[in-house]
């Protein structure tokens, strides 16, 4: 995970410069809706008012981490980058994904560097990290080299690019200021009862802030609409429904490219009516609901 820089999420020049700059880190289990929602939210800031002393960073998924969503998944990434933030290390999922990014930017195909994609799922799989100190070039050096194995292609591009790997440019975060928030889908095909149970419990005891939608982030997006109210909670459980619903809405829903801006225009709107589902995080893992505006509510 790597993050997103946009001017429109940085607060504003204020007065109180003394005050802590309390920062929302974002991390997003769908690549493409809730990206596009919440860029589109932190956009017209300035409109709605969010509070000016906050600064947002959005993470966005690196090539490696493209298709796998699982929220299990992206927990154990998160804890992987505070980490290395606390303890100013660099580790070898990092490095792995810059590399594939660099070579992403140079347009190799994936295919010529599918080996590192599949070496990052086994080390997510088995747990096997590694940990460098920020000032260890020569081991991050050794690595670098190895995971690109006898292909000397890669190796000169990599060459050329050896000095941005090896610097580090994460971000910072104090846990006593600012705010990590993981934001997944209640999805109960892909997401079991027992996942549920470690995402909900390891970010309560990393002060991760999560956030779900029951059954999915089209839930939260069709609680913008005033006559959410008069639907069946059983329809409200089918995605079909849901989408259908946006799509008479908008007139045409596509997950990957919509109007953002009609929702985030009535978001006071969503806040109001989230308030009559559920928002208890725990029940949450079987009750309709979302707790996602209570998370923005803290913005005004």
């Amino acid at each position: 995970m790597r993050e997103i820089r946009n001017n429109n999420f940085v607060r504003h020049q204020t007065d109180k410069e003394n005050e802590p700059r309390k920062k929302y880190i974002l991390a997003f289990e769908g690549e493409k809706t809730e990206q596009q929602y919440f860029i589109t939210l932190l956009k017209y800031r300035q409109k709605l008012c969010i509070n000016s002393l906050i600064d947002f960073i959005i993470l966005k998924r690196d090539i490696c981490e493209k298709g796998v969503s699982n929220p299990k998944h992206l927990t154990n990434l998160l804890l992987i980058k505070i980490q290395e933030i606390k303890n100013k290390q660099i580790s070898n999922i990092t490095l792995i994904n810059r590399i594939s990014n660099i070579l992403g930017k140079n347009n190799i195909p994936k295919e010529k560097f599918k080996t590192l994609c599949d070496l990052y799922i086994d080390i997510m799989k088995s747990n096997s990290f590694k940990m460098f100190s920020i000032d260890d070039y020569k081991k991050q050096k050794i690595y670098i080299y190895d995971v690109l194995g006898n292909d000397e292609e890669l190796k000169t591009i990599i060459d050329n690019y050896i000095s941005e790997l090896l610097l580090f440019h994460d971000i910072t975060y104090d846990p006593e200021i600012d705010d990590i928030c993981l934001i997944v889908d209640r999805d109960y095909d892909s997401f079991s009862e027992e996942q549920y149970d470690y995402v909900k419990n390891t970010c309560k005891d990393n002060k991760i802030t999560l956030c779900i939608s029951n059954p999915f982030f089209e839930f939260w997006l069709l609680l913008h609409t005033e006559n959410i109210l008069e639907y069946d909670k059983n329809d409200l459980k089918s995605k079909i429904f849901i989408n259908n619903k946006l799509n008479e809405i908008l007139g045409k829903y596509n997950k990957s490219n919509y109007n953002a801006e009609f929702f985030v225009q009535h978001i006071h709107t969503a806040i109001k009516n989230e308030k009559k589902f559920c928002e208890n995080i725990g029940d949450l893992k079987n009750e309709i609901g979302s707790n996602v505006g209570d998370l923005i509510n803290k913005w005004f």
